[in-house]
C-alpha cells in the first residue's frame, strides 16, 4: 500500500500542476504507464518477484489517480469556462459569520441562462459539475442574512460569476486553495431564498455546545474550537498568535484531539471490562471495538473534518491491528487512510490540513524507530516534526514559526493531560446532567487560560516567526519526502553500509568519520535542520543573483488602476501605487508582498502620475512602510505632499538607464526610459488623444528611434480607451504593449493581432514580469516575459 500511495500522490501532483495542456499531460502519463508495464513484464520474465510487485503497485497508483482526478479537474474546468451563469440551485448555508457575505455549498443546480455552453459540454454535464461547489454570496438583504442558519438548506435563483486571483511573485498558488474547496466564484440572489430544510441534529448540537461555551465561559471561543471544531469565534489576533507560535493545530479539531478521546475511551472501557470480570471475550478486544465507535462518533460531532477523518481511520486500523495481533502503528495503515480520504474527497490533497496531519503522523511513526529513550522521544521527535514541516508551512502560509518546537513542548502535554480530559468529561456531562459539567468545564476553562496566556506571551518574543515566500507545493513536497526518506533509512543504516555505494562514498571522504552521521541521532537532527534551512533560504535567493546587469519590470495586478515596479542594480522605483476600494488596498495586498518577496528594502523614488484613486490608492500604505522615499508627483499633487518633487523636474542618468520626462504630456506624469541604449520604455498614465498624437509625432522625428530594437509601452489609460495605432503598425522595432484593465478596447486586439512584431499582455489577472539582461555588452538584450495569470499555468483553467 505504501508504493500505491506514493505513486498515487506523485501522479496527482503532476496532473494538477502540469504546465502542459490535457492532451500532453495524459501523453506523458501514458509514457510512464507504458514504461512501468514494460518493467513489470521484464521483471516477471526474470522472476524478480519484489520488483514486479513494486512496479505493479506503482502502475496501480498512477491509474487510480488518473481515473479519480481527471474528472474532478475537468468538472472545475467546465464551471470556470462557462461563467457567468444564472442557475436555479438547492444549497446549504456553509458559513454565515462574515458581515458582508455568506458562503453556500451547492447540492444541486440547473442552468437557466440562454447563453450557450462551451464546446462539447452538455447541460447535464454542467449541472453535475456544479454539485458540491462553494459560492460566496454578496449583497444579501440584512433581514435575509440574519435569518440564515449554518446547515440549513435553501433554494434560490443565483447569478454566478467567476473568481480570479491577483497573482504576484511569491504567491501564485491561491487558485489551488480555491480548487481544494471547489470555490467557483461569487454570486448574488435574484429572488428571496426559500427554506427547504432545517439544519441536521448533529449540526444543531454542535452549534448549541459552542453557543453555551461562548455565553458561560471567558475562553469559550477556545473551548468551542477544542471540543466541536467551531473556530469562527476566534479573533484575528488569536489566529495570528497561534500561527506565530506554531500551535494552530491545537485549536482546530485535529488528529490529536480525536486520538486522545478514543485513547481515553479505550482505557476506560478496558478497566471497566476488567472490573466487571468478562472472561469469554478479552476485555481489551471489547474496549477496542467500543473505542472505534467513540472515535467515529466524535469525528461526526466535530464535523468530519479532514484531520479527524484521517485520525478516525488510523485509530480504527490500529484497533483492528490490535485485535489481530499486528503492529498498531504502521506506514501501511497511514497509506490506507490516505487513499480512502482522497478517494472520498480528491481535492483535499491541496489542503494544508491534509499534508500537515499526514506528514506529522508519518514522522511520529518513523521517529519511534530512531528515538528510544524518553528524553529523546519528548524533545527530538517534536524538534524533528517542527523542522520537517517547515517547507510545507512556508508553502501554505508564507510564515515559519521559529519557537514552535519550544512552545509545543509545553502546549501539547498541557492540552493533552490538563485541558482535554476535563473538557471531554464536561462536554459529555452536558448531555447527561448539566450541573455536574460545571466543575469540569471550569477546570478546562482555567487550563485554556494558561494555554492562551503562554501562546500570547510567546508570540511577543522578537523573531518568534519569520515571513517567507510561499514555496511551490511540489518543491515543498519533494523536499519533505526526501527528508522522510532519510528518517526511513536511518534505522537501516547498518544494512546500507554493507553496499558498495556506501563504501565508495566513505572512501571519498577519508578525513571524516561517516559513522558519526550514520549512527548518531543527534547528528541526524542537525543534518535535517541544516538541509531544511538551506532549502528554504536557497529558494528565497534563487532568482536574485545574476552575472549580467538585469532590469526587471513588474506590472502589478492592482485592479482597475496602475502600478509598475522598476528594479535594477542602479535604481528601484514605483510608478503609481494602484487602486484602493472597499476592502482592497493595492499597497497592502499586492505591492508590499511583492517587495518583500523580491527582497527590496529600499525604494529610490515613488512616482504618482495624477490625482486619481486608481493611481494613488496604495500610497498611504507604501509611504508608511517607506517614509524616507522621495515622492515625484504631478503638479496637482505636489501641494498636497510635503517635500514632493514635480515630475517635470525629474531626470536620471546611469550607465545603462536614462529617464527623462515627456514634455508633450502635461495631464499626467509621463517618462521615457532608455535601457542599454537600444530598448525604450514609455511610462504613460492617463492622457488625452491630442497628447498621444503629439508624442507619436515627436517619436517619428527622434533620431534615436532608429537605434531602438525594442519598445515597451504602458498603454495610455491602461488600455480602456482606443488610441491611434499607426506608430505600432508602421515601425520595425519589436513592440511590447502592456495593459492593466479588465476590459481592453476591442480595437487594440484587432490591430495588434495582425502584426508579428507586436505582442501585448494584460496584468489584470496576474503580474506581468519583464526581465531584460544585457549579455557581454553586445548591442542586443534578452527580453523574457512571464505572465503570472492562473490561466497560463493550469490546463484545467484553459479552454
Amino acid at each position: 500500500m505504501i508504493t500505491i500511495a506514493f505513486a498515487f500522490l506523485l501522479e496527482t501532483l503532476w496532473l494538477i500542476n502540469s504546465p502542459f495542456n490535457l492532451t500532453e499531460t495524459i501523453a506523458i502519463t501514458s509514457i510512464f504507464g507504458l514504461f512501468f508495464t514494460g518493467c513489470i513484464i521484464y521483471c516477471a520474465t526474470k522472476q524478480w518477484g519484489f520488483y514486479t510487485t513494486i512496479f505493479s503497485f506503482s502502475l496501480i497508483g498512477i491509474l487510480w489517480s488518473v481515473f479519480l482526478y481527471i474528472p474532478a479537474l475537468q468538472a472545475y474546468q467546465t464551471i470556470s469556462l462557462n461563467l457567468p451563469m444564472t442557475i436555479n440551485a438547492v444549497f446549504t448555508i456553509e458559513r454565515n459569520h462574515y458581515p458582508s457575505s455568506t458562503t453556500i455549498k451547492i447540492i444541486s443546480a440547473t442552468s437557466i441562462t440562454d447563453t450557450p455552453l462551451t464546446k462539447n459540454i452538455t447541460q447535464a454535464t454542467f449541472n453535475q459539475s456544479l454539485k458540491q461547489s462553494s459560492v460566496q454570496i454578496f449583497n444579501i438583504d440584512k433581514k435575509i442574512k440574519q435569518d440564515f442558519v449554518e446547515g440549513e438548506i435553501y433554494q434560490a435563483i443565483i447569478t454566478l460569476r467567476a473568481r480570479y486571483f491577483r497573482n504576484i511573485p511569491g504567491d501564485r498558488q491561491r487558485i489551488l486553495q480555491a480548487l481544494a474547496r471547489k470555490e467557483i466564484g461569487y454570486g448574488k440572489f435574484n429572488n428571496i431564498p426559500v427554506k427547504i430544510a432545517s439544519e441536521s441534529i448533529i449540526h444543531r448540537t454542535r452549534q448549541k455546545i459552542a453557543h453555551d461555551f461562548i455565553q458561560d465561559y471567558s475562553f469559550g471561543h477556545y473551548l468551542s474550537a477544542l471540543s466541536v471544531g467551531i473556530t469562527k469565534y476566534l479573533a484575528t489576533e488569536d489566529w495570528n498568535n497561534l500561527r506565530k507560535t506554531g500551535t494552530i493545530h491545537l485549536v482546530s479539531i485535529s488528529g490529536l484531539h480525536l486520538s486522545l478521546t478514543a485513547f481515553y475511551a479505550f482505557i476506560i472501557f478496558r478497566v471497566l471490562g476488567g472490573l466487571i470480570g468478562i472472561r469469554k471475550i478479552s476485555p481489551y478486544k471489547i474496549a477496542a471495538l467500543l473505542s472505534i465507535i467513540v472515535a467515529w462518533s466524535y469525528a461526526i460531532l466535530a464535523g468530519l473534518s479532514l484531520p479527524t477523518m484521517r485520525a478516525a481511520i488510523m485509530f480504527s486500523l490500529a484497533m483492528i491491528a490490535l485485535l489481530i495481533n499486528r503492529p498498531i502503528l504502521s506506514l501501511q495503515g497511514i497509506s490506507v487512510a490516505l487513499l480512502v480520504i482522497l478517494t472520498l474527497n480528491p481535492l483535499s490533497v491541496l489542503q494544508p490540513g491534509f499534508w500537515l496531519s499526514f506528514i506529522a503522523v508519518i514522522i511520529l511513526i518513523l521517529s519511534a524507530k530512531i528515538f528510544t529513550s524518553p528524553l529523546k522521544v519528548i524533545f527530538l521527535t517534536q524538534l524533528t516534526i517542527s523542522m520537517l514541516l517547515i517547507p510545507l508551512t512556508a508553502s501554505f502560509f508564507g510564515e515559519i514559526s521559529i519557537i514552535s518546537p519550544l512552545t509545543n513542548l509545553f502546549t501539547i502535554p498541557w492540552t493533552s493531560i490538563v485541558i482535554m480530559p476535563a473538557l471531554l468529561i464536561g462536554t459529555l456531562l452536558l448531555f447527561i446532567y448539566p450541573p455536574f459539567a460545571t466543575f469540569f468545564m471550569t477546570l478546562a476553562n482555567q487550563g485554556v487560560y494558561v494555554l492562551a496566556k503562554s501562546i500570547n506571551l510567546s508570540a511577543q518574543i522578537p523573531y518568534a516567526s519569520i515571513l517567507t515566500s510561499k514555496l511551490p507545493l511540489i518543491s515543498a513536497v519533494v523536499f519533505t519526502f526526501s527528508t522522510l526518506l532519510i528518517l526511513y533509512l536511518f534505522p537501516r543504516r547498518r544494512i546500507l553500509s554493507k553496499y558498495q555505494v556506501i563504501t565508495i562514498f566513505k572512501n571519498l571522504l577519508p578525513f571524516y568519520n561517516l559513522n558519526k552521521i550514520f549512527y548518531s541521532s543527534k547528528n541526524l537532527c542537525i543534518l535535517i535542520l541544516f538541509a531544511t534551512f538551506f532549502t528554504v533560504i536557497s529558494v528565497q535567493i534563487a532568482n536574485k543573483s545574476t552575472k549580467n546587469p538585469t532590469i526587471n519590470l513588474y506590472l502589478l495586478p492592482v485592479g482597475e488602476g496602475l502600478s509598475l515596479l522598476f528594479h535594477s542594480q542602479d535604481i528601484a522605483f514605483l510608478f503609481d501605487t494602484g487602486n484602493r476600494f472597499m476592502r482592497f488596498d493595492a499597497g497592502k495586498q499586492v505591492i508590499l508582498p511583492t517587495l518583500r518577496h523580491l527582497g527590496i528594502s529600499k525604494l529610490d523614488q515613488i512616482f504618482l502620475s495624477l490625482k486619481n484613486q486608481q493611481h494613488i490608492g496604495g500610497s498611504r500604505t507604501i509611504r508608511t512602510q517607506y517614509p524616507q522615499t522621495p515622492i515625484i508627483a504631478h503638479s496637482d499633487l505636489t501641494w498636497l505632499i510635503e517635500s514632493s518633487i514635480p515630475c517635470s523636474d525629474y531626470q536620471y542618468q546611469s550607465q545603462n538607464i536614462s529617464i527623462t520626462p515627456i514634455s508633450t504630456i502635461q495631464s499626467s506624469c509621463a517618462f521615457q526610459v532608455v535601457l542599454f541604449d537600444h530598448i525604450r520604455l514609455h511610462l504613460i498614465s492617463d492622457i488625452t488623444a491630442m497628447e498621444w498624437q503629439n508624442y507619436l509625432e515627436k517619436l517619428k522625428d527622434d533620431e534615436n528611434s532608429k537605434s531602438m530594437t525594442q519598445e515597451i509601452w504602458l498603454y495610455p489609460n491602461q488600455g480602456r480607451r482606443a488610441f491611434s495605432h499607426d506608430y505600432f503598425t508602421n515601425t520595425k522595432a519589436s513592440q511590447v504593449i502592456l495593459f492593466s484593465t479588465k476590459e481592453t478596447a476591442k480595437d487594440h486586439l484587432l490591430n495588434f493581432n495582425k502584426k508579428d512584431h507586436i505582442q501585448y499582455h494584460n496584468s489584470y489577472y496576474g503580474t506581468i514580469h519583464l526581465s531584460i539582461t544585457m549579455k557581454n555588452a553586445k548591442p542586443f538584450s534578452e527580453l523574457r516575459i512571464k505572465n503570472y495569470a492562473d490561466k497560463t499555468h493550469y490546463w484545467w483553467l484553459q479552454p
